[in-house]
């Protein structure tokens, strides 16, 4: 029970720091919280160097969802935390897609090399994408200096 009551008192902290619960300086009860247990959380939130130039192209592909009008591949190199066994640390490429305003934005504002936090949702895709990571918000955290 300690553990299930730890992890709601972490999901509403995080809730309310990102907005989606209003404290407005009253008690929450999170006995409540916590006797909901099928509360799921479909949220992920990556840092790393974009790997290559963003492209905004128009939504023609039959396998993105048809409500945007326009899309963008942000591809992002995250390197592990840890080393493997030749003592290196490994980076994973990981391709999110960003739609309309924020590949706009995001294509207008960032170049190759620069850091970025991605906050998003897993999408299960259609026959070509077994999985598709949508961005939600885009955080522009760093430009790679020019003699870097």
């Amino acid at each position: 029970m300690l553990i299930d009551y730890v992890v709601c008192n972490y999901i509403f902290h995080y809730l309310l720091l990102f907005g989606n619960i209003s404290n407005q300086g009253r008690f929450v009860n999170l006995s409540k919280i916590k006797e909901r247990r099928e509360m799921m959380l479909n949220q992920m939130i990556l840092v790393g160097r974009l790997t290559n130039k963003i492209v905004v192209e128009k939504n023609k592909d039959k396998d993105l969802p048809k409500e945007y009008k326009k899309y963008a591949v942000i591809s992002l190199a995250i390197p592990r935390s840890f080393k493997n066994s030749e003592g290196v640390y490994d980076t994973d490429f990981i391709d999110c897609y960003a739609f309309d305003s924020i590949a706009e934005n995001t294509s207008e504002y960032c170049k190759q090399g620069d850091i970025v936090g991605v906050k998003g949702r897993v999408e299960r895709g259609d026959v070509n994408h077994a999985v598709m990571l949508i961005a939600e918000k885009i955080t522009f955290l760093s430009s790679k200096s020019p003699e870097e």
